[in-house]
């Protein structure tokens, strides 16, 4: 058994009665368990106070000089003269309309739980260490001012911005109150976001491309609030897009006149929309096409209308030009070897002339390119096997043959070629 943290004694009962103590005295009693091999458990304690001597009858003297002083609306500030007692004054008791609200060892309290414009009556009592009483003091009657009621002026000029994808700007004029505007409180739509004692606020982490409606009001410091203003709306700007559009499909090309091209194709798939469509001429970008799916291009030299005739027995395409034979010398043809298609696999073709010239043509993919050539009308050459290369100089001519009218159909088709060396005037 302890008393005030010093063992007194021992007991194998579960009860024990502490002797020796003085009266009106608070004392901290434990007990713990121990067992035959000497282990103490944790120490249960209590703090009971002792019965005041019963030779103290004497009540502490009356509080005097009780005042009391309203400190604002919600506030009221009481002080007295402290009592005396011949064994000493406990505490103080003080009562508001005939209610005991507290106790206090001092001789001051401060009355904070209490309403504007109210009157309150105070009492004080003194006591001591026995349990006796002072008389009751003097009322003292306060009654608090009814504070500030007016509520700030409504927010005026709310305005608001998108200052991104996800953030929204507001402004607005500064609102008025008789005791002071302490802040203002930010809704968006019905949902309070925010309070900032500043004219602007910024709501952040939006949704991209969303509507939002604002409205802001004022309060003061004695926690009046003004109605809300006039709402602002702003839109988030669009997230930034970062996905390219699909390659364009059916690129095709088509001759028109006056040595014109017409290169058209399908239009593009793109998660926002396809803006416009850059066109290319041997890998340099040549136009802009802003929303259209076909081109008409004119350039300097190498691109010309042109009248496609095919060889159904064969095969093999041929194309013809119109143009004379002093054209074909101006070197406005690619000397670059082109594929044939059509031809029989390990087969001999063969392409006769006729009126005009006669240019292979490569219609693997869709580009387009020429063999350097430029044939009489009485002349021709025969192409070895299919997808042969070849150069100007095995080419053989056949003199007399013609191409059948049967043989063949006549098509329009672009022609564009890459500028390049002269080609050769050589006759076969």
């Amino acid at each position: 058994m302890f008393r005030n943290g010093v063992a007194v004694d021992t007991t194998t009962s579960a009860s024990y009665t502490y002797t020796g103590l003085s009266c009106g005295v608070t004392y901290t009693l434990s007990v713990a368990a121990v067992d035959t091999a000497g282990n103490s458990s944790p120490r249960v304690g209590i703090s009971p106070r002792t019965n005041a001597c019963s030779g103290d009858t004497e009540a502490p003297s009356m509080p005097a000089g009780v005042q009391g002083n309203a400190i604002g609306p919600t506030a009221v500030a009481l002080s007295w003269e402290p009592s005396s007692d011949d064994a000493g004054v406990t505490g103080y008791r003080i009562d508001r309309n005939g209610v005991t609200i507290t106790n206090t060892t001092s001789a001051s309290f401060t009355d904070r739980s209490i309403v504007a414009g109210t009157r309150y009556s105070y009492t004080v009592t003194a006591y001591d260490a026995a349990k006796n009483q002072s008389g009751t003091s003097s009322p003292v009657v306060v009654t608090t001012p009814a504070g500030d009621t007016q509520p700030p002026s409504v927010p005026a000029n709310l305005q608001a911005s998108a200052t991104g994808a996800s953030t929204v700007t507001l402004s607005w004029q500064p609102a008025i109150d008789d005791s002071g505007v302490a802040g203002y409180q930010v809704y968006r739509g019905t949902t309070p976001i925010g309070r900032t004692s500043s004219t602007n606020f910024s709501d952040t982490g939006l949704a991209a491309a969303t509507a939002y409606t604002y409205t802001v009001s004022a309060y003061d410091a004695a926690g009046n609030t003004s109605a809300a203003s006039s709402p602002a709306n702003a839109t988030t700007q669009p997230a930034p897009d970062t996905e390219a559009p699909a390659p364009t499909a059916n690129l095709t090309a088509t001759t028109l006149k006056g040595r014109k091209v017409g290169p058209s194709w399908s239009a593009a798939t793109d998660n926002v929309g396809v803006a416009s469509y850059a066109v290319f001429r041997d890998g340099a970008r040549v136009a802009t096409v802003p929303g259209g799916l076909d081109y008409t291009d004119s350039p300097s030299r190498g691109t010309h209308s042109t009248t496609s005739s095919r060889s159904t027995r064969r095969g093999t395409q041929v194309r013809r030009r119109a143009s004379s034979r002093s054209e074909c010398d101006a070197g406005a043809y690619s000397d670059t070897a082109s594929r044939i298609l059509g031809a029989p696999a390990g087969s001999a073709s063969t392409i006769a002339g006729s009126a005009g010239d006669v240019r292979l043509v490569d219609r693997s993919s869709s580009a387009i390119g020429f063999v350097n050539s430029c044939l009489t009308s009485s002349t021709g050459f025969t192409i070895p096997s299919l997808n042969s290369r070849i150069p100007e100089p095995s080419w053989r001519p056949i003199s007399g043959s013609r191409l059948a009218p049967n043989n063949t159909s006549t098509m329009t088709s672009t022609t564009t070629n890459s500028s390049g060396p002269r080609p050769s005037t050589r006759r076969p």
